[in-house]
């Protein structure tokens, strides 16, 4: 005859048969779902996702690394103060503070034009592959206004860069001279071995404040 604790030990041992029997069922199926084709091919996808992501990292962190080292072992060394005079001269050149000098073209523009003459022109010089440019003395800038109000005829339009190839981008069939150029508006320009277009204005930036209400 079974005893009363007979039958629990029965009931647990059948209850703990249950769980590992589920158990074995459920991860087979899993087994079987990440055995699936399309499964191993997304799996494949995101193996080499994520290798191609540690493999940038390690190289960006090799850089940092080099350059940190650098600048510990060597930070008073004339190398390191030629590249920050250099890096400092480049951002100075990119943000206008600094007047700049050297071949490029000058353009001579009679007659009325419009903003948006006057803004796709600028924007076609600066396409053509120079920054540096000014409009009847002023430097364009990042932030500069342009309009036909601020800039009125005659215009004398100055650009840094290969002269030669400036002129021809210009003044190619169909370029941008070709479509501004009418009978009222008389355009020449001029290659110059020696350009000078003065610093921008600085724009100051003043701290916001909160407004009492």
């Amino acid at each position: 005859m079974f005893k009363k604790a007979d039958y629990i030990i029965i009931s647990i041992t059948c209850c703990v048969l249950g769980i590992a029997l589920m158990s074995q069922f459920y991860s087979s199926k899993s087994s079987k779902n990440l055995l699936q084709p399309e499964n191993n091919d997304v799996l494949a996808v995101e193996i080499e996702k994520l290798a191609k992501s540690n493999s940038a990292m390690k190289v960006k962190i090799t850089e940092l690394t080099g350059d940190y080292n650098d600048y510990l072992t060597n930070a008073t060394s004339e190398n390191n103060y030629a590249k920050y005079l250099a890096e400092t001269k480049n951002y100075d050149e990119i943000n206008g503070v600094s007047e700049l000098s050297g071949q490029g073209i000058e353009i001579n523009i009679n007659g009325n034009l419009s903003t948006a003459q006057l803004v796709d022109l600028v924007n076609a010089i600066k396409n053509i592959g120079t920054e540096v440019i000014s409009i009847n003395g002023v430097r364009i800038m990042l932030y500069t206004y342009i309009n036909s109000d601020t800039f009125t005829s005659p215009y004398r339009i100055n650009a840094l860069g290969n002269s030669s190839l400036l002129e021809s981008a210009l003044i190619r069939k169909g370029g941008i001279i070709e479509q501004i150029k009418d009978k009222n508006i008389d355009i020449t320009i001029n290659k110059k071995d020696l350009l000078t277009i003065p610093s921008g204005e600085l724009r100051v930036f003043n701290k916001a404040t909160i407004l009492d209400r």
